[in-house]
């Protein structure tokens, strides 16, 4: 993998955890999963030292799969945590807001377990046991309230999953590297392609072979379009033919208009 030193530098100390002892473990586990990648498409990697060498495809492949579960595990954070302190917030703010309309103060207002339950339609058990771990994030404030935990939010925490960032982007790679390339999103199939802003407009150089397969698909799209038009004409000529046969609709309406049926005389009519 000879990007791997270059995941490494990009590696931002605002993102990394305090305890690097699981971010050391997880990262070589990740960094097997390009591997498996890389084997998986055997037929279409190059080698080197009989050794097969894996590409920006493989690393964005792995990325897609694995770098949000892997920087939830590397700051031990879930998506429960997550859910709970974001409720801790919409509950406390609900609350707030009613305090203020009668003339309360915002610092005595608190959230309990029970009104999180009832916002998330969790058990209470379910919420006692993803505080501590919301709590251990720094995403929420907890203390005793009597034989009640009385939970705050705690401002510019961060409570969307998005930012807990660990690995570099495959575009950003791309541009440390200075290489590009394509790869299938493994989860939406979408195609995304790998280029960095320098090579984004460039065009393949001129060479003869390519000129040569230039003139080769030129003649065939003449070639295509001319048998289409030979095509169309005939079944033109048909249709125009058939229009000109075929009365159109305001010539019926005239000819109803113009005949008109004079009334049948009845048994025992007489003239007026």
């Amino acid at each position: 993998m000879p990007f791997a030193p270059h995941i490494t530098r990009l590696l931002e100390s605002k993102d990394l955890p305090e305890d690097l002892t699981r971010l050391r473990r997880d990262f070589v586990r990740y960094l097997t999963l390009v591997k498996v990648i890389t084997r998986l498409h055997h037929a279409r990697r190059e080698t080197q030292g009989g050794c097969l060498v894996a590409t920006l495809e493989d690393y964005a492949l792995a990325y897609h799969l694995a770098a949000r579960p892997m920087a939830r595990s590397v700051h031990t954070i879930s998506p429960q945590a997550l859910a709970l302190a974001r409720a801790v917030g919409e509950v406390h703010a609900l609350k707030v807001e009613k305090a203020q309309e009668k003339g309360g103060s915002e610092e005595s207002v608190v959230v309990y377990a029970k009104e999180l339950a009832k916002h998330l339609r969790w058990a209470k058990r379910t919420v006692h046991k993803w505080l501590d771990q919301a709590e251990a994030a720094e995403l929420i404030d907890i203390n005793k309230d009597g034989n009640r935990l009385a939970i705050r939010p705690l401002e510019g925490a961060r409570l969307e999953e998005e930012s807990f960032r660990l690995l570099p982007e495959p575009e950003k790679l791309a541009q440390e590297l200075g290489e590009g390339g394509s790869y299938i999103h493994p989860i939406t199939g979408k195609l995304c392609v790998l280029y960095p802003s320098e090579t984004a407009c460039t065009f393949s150089p001129k060479t003869p072979t390519n000129n040569v397969q230039n003139d080769g698909n030129h003649r065939a799209r003449y070639v295509h379009e001319r048998a289409r038009e030979e095509e169309k004409s005939p079944l033109e000529e048909e249709k125009t033919r058939a229009q000109g046969e075929a009365p159109s609709l305001s010539q019926k309406t005239e000819e109803r208009a113009r005949t008109v049926h004079p009334p049948r005389a009845r048994s025992g009519w007489r003239e007026v």
